[in-house]
């Protein structure tokens, strides 16, 4: 979910009115901003597993690994989804 451009611009001028004045540095006005959006990010309480399903056609003899989580197709295996992101567990028949 994105935010709109006129709500961001919300947020920026609220947060320069009430956190920097003319003396801040940009350095300064940036590390603090960062920081509060440390503190807002969401957090996630466990990392997102999965394992890799194995296909295999007899008639083309080529074999293929799809993600559980987001259905991505690759030729071979690795231990983390390059498009999701998943940690990988055992591959599924």
């Amino acid at each position: 979910m994105g935010i709109s451009e006129t709500k961001k611009q919300i947020v920026i001028d609220n947060y320069f009115k009430n956190t920097c004045d003319v003396n801040t540095s940009i350095k300064e006005a940036f590390t603090r901003g960062f920081e509060l959006g440390l503190k807002k990010a969401p957090t996630t309480s466990q990392p997102k597993t999965g394992h890799w399903i194995s296909h295999y056609d007899e008639d083309a003899k080529e074999g293929w690994y799809e993600c559980d989580r987001c259905h991505t197709e690759r030729a071979f295996n690795t231990d983390y989804c390059p498009d999701c992101g998943a940690k990988m567990q055992e591959v599924a028949k």
